[in-house]
């Protein structure tokens, strides 16, 4: 039985499964904690308030370095320590305006910038509303990050096991959506309001455009695996074909995001690539999927051509891809995908149909877009600072 990707109903006998089901999404890390890396910083021995005791100065210090510095906690463990540091941020935020200034000038963080191509150099982010944009950021990236983790458990069970298991994709969009309105949350409460350094001073992850830029990004996978969810389930390839298209919409238009924002020009090449990639990857599902509709109503030449197409920009991926193994391995699984599928549907078109290559391709659909963001609640502290 054929599993996951190339699972699609159609007339031809299926062919043989591959050993493994390809990842459903491409792995972006650059943004995660680490590599987004921050120097360490003592509230508790740089601050001086009578609006706060040295335990409260203290208890954000160690929950600050427990979310970004220690290599001992897990990834779970670190998401739960950047949403406490967060909620605890924001309570001492209010309580910033019974500092004088001198403790205003003493707040200066230092954070490097993947997603500006310096992921070892340190920019220092001043005040509070700029750390609480920080925080937004890295506790959106531990939300994708355990995305990413549940869509790797999805693609090593088959067709059947999945459709027993349904809140494994239902777990993951959500965790992506999440994460895009926490990006979302970040623009329009801190980012947008920051009023120095200059954009080009900042670190990328805090520059005007880029939370929409990473909100999109984090859709675009939610939108994915809605697909990946719509094919266990049995869907039509053309209703498939749809979904991917609409990934592949929002992955184009946090590309375009980049492109006509000149405070985005210093973005990384890596964001770029992964970017294009993700599109290029749902654009190679739509297109296999678009030959399976085609299989579907006995026109095998069509079909043909379909693959080809979806087989020709998967290696043109795997090019671009060169030097992040995870990329190529994600398009040369769909490679053999795409084989094992050309070898029936050709099959099919000679001997059966007796039909030519077609000439043209399918015309994609127009993308249906399934998945928006969540809204963002923060975690209320049970008890205040001060």
């Amino acid at each position: 039985m054929l599993r996951g990707s190339a699972a699609w109903a159609y007339s031809a006998p299926a062919p043989a499964a591959s050993e493994q089901e390809p990842p459903i999404c491409l792995t972006f890390r650059d943004h995660w904690t680490p590599p987004l890396n921050t120097k360490s910083f003592s509230f508790n021995k740089i601050l001086r308030s009578d609006a706060l005791t040295l335990e409260n100065l203290r208890e954000l210090t160690a929950c600050r370095a427990q979310a970004y510095e220690s290599t001992t906690v897990t990834a779970d463990e670190r998401l739960s320590w950047i949403q406490r540091y967060y909620a605890l941020l924001s309570n001492f935020g209010s309580k910033a305006a019974a500092m004088d200034g001198n403790n205003e000038e003493a707040l200066q963080f230092e954070w490097t910038s993947p997603l500006g191509g310096s992921p070892a150099t340190f920019y220092r982010v001043k005040g509070v509303v700029a750390e609480q944009a920080m925080a937004c950021v890295t506790y959106a990236a531990a939300l994708e990050r355990q995305a990413y983790s549940l869509a790797a458990d999805i693609a090593q069970h088959d067709v059947e096991q999945l459709k027993n298991m349904p809140e494994q994709h239902v777990a993951a969009a959500g965790l992506y959506r999440r994460a895009a309105g926490v990006y979302e949350y970040a623009a329009d409460e801190y980012i947008d309001q920051l009023t120095g350094p200059r954009q080009s001073d900042r670190p990328a992850e805090l520059r005007q455009g880029m939370p929409s830029v990473l909100a999109k990004l984090a859709l675009g996978q939610a939108q994915a695996v809605t697909a990946h969810r719509a094919q266990v389930k049995g869907a039509s390839p053309a209703v498939l074909a749809s979904l991917y298209c609409g990934a592949i919409d929002l992955f184009e238009e946090a590309s375009h995001q980049i492109r006509s924002n000149d405070d985005l020009k210093q973005t990384s090449e890596s964001l770029r690539k992964a970017l294009a990639l993700s599109s290029n990857h749902n654009t190679v599902k739509a297109w296999q999927a678009m030959a399976a509709q085609e299989a579907a109503e006995s026109n095998l030449g069509v079909a043909c051509a379909n693959l080809q197409e979806a087989q020709k920009l998967a290696q043109e991926s795997c090019q671009v891809a060169q030097g992040k193994s995870d990329w190529q391995q994600l398009f040369q699984n769909e490679l053999s995908l795409i084989s094992d599928l050309m070898t029936v549907y050709d099959r099919e078109r000679q001997i059966v149909y007796f039909q030519a290559i077609a000439q043209h391709l399918s015309k994609l659909p127009q993308g249906k877009v399934l998945v928006k963001s969540a809204k963002f609640e923060p975690l209320q502290l049970q008890h205040e600072l001060g």
